[in-house]
């Protein structure tokens, strides 16, 4: 039976307290920092959903359903609509902010 004197480290000790100081300290790994991350994602998200209203709102975003490309068929009693152009348009735009918005946090 081997017993360990203090100055003998268990091989899994480093191991747990880099562990322990990366999800309590305040390094880049750390669970304050990724909570500073998460809080100024959601913080970006609530802007951009205002921004979105208030254009709404506005009537800025009249164009939107309404461009060549859309589909819509009435009937006599149905209405068939398929954006085609306005979603390609919308996936373009939503591409390029995530792509800055996440060039803006990992830098």
């Amino acid at each position: 039976m081997q017993v360990d004197t203090p100055d003998k480290i268990h091989p899994l000790q480093s191991f747990i307290d880099s562990v322990g100081a990366m999800r309590f300290g305040a390094g880049p790994g750390s669970v304050r920092s990724g909570m500073r991350r998460v809080s100024d994602l959601l913080i970006l998200g609530g802007l951009v959903a205002i921004a979105a209203g208030l254009a709404a709102r506005f009537g800025l975003l009249s164009w939107f359903g309404n461009l060549p490309g859309d589909i819509r068929r009435v009937g006599d009693r149905s209405v068939v609509f398929v954006p085609l152009t306005s979603m390609l348009v919308a996936s373009l735009l939503l591409t390029v902010v995530i792509n800055l918005v996440g060039r803006f946090f990992r830098g």
